[in-house]
């Protein structure tokens, strides 16, 4: 049997117009980087960084294909970027 992961972790880091933001609703909005954490079988903690909107959504991809489960420190900033940036990840 596979090891899945109960619960990847989700933190995005953003800009508009060249300044950090949390306005995910402006059309000029954009997901800089995101930071993905979980937990081994062994038990250890493991990160990857994206940078950028296309190795964010690589990620995402991985972890819907997967069926994997996200969890959020701030629920509804990262389900709003996740939502405007991403609107195809369910």
């Amino acid at each position: 049997m596979t090891y899945r992961p109960p619960l990847v972790a989700l933190d995005y880091e953003t800009e508009c117009d060249g300044l950090p933001s949390l306005e995910y609703w402006h059309p000029n909005f954009r997901a800089t980087s995101a930071a993905f954490s979980w937990r081994s079988s062994q038990g250890e903690l493991r990160h990857v960084f994206c940078a950028g909107e296309k190795e964010i959504a690589e990620k995402l991809r991985e972890v819907q294909n997967l069926q994997l489960q996200l969890c959020c420190h701030n629920l509804q900033f990262e389900v709003g970027v996740t939502k405007c940036r991403f609107p195809w990840f369910d």
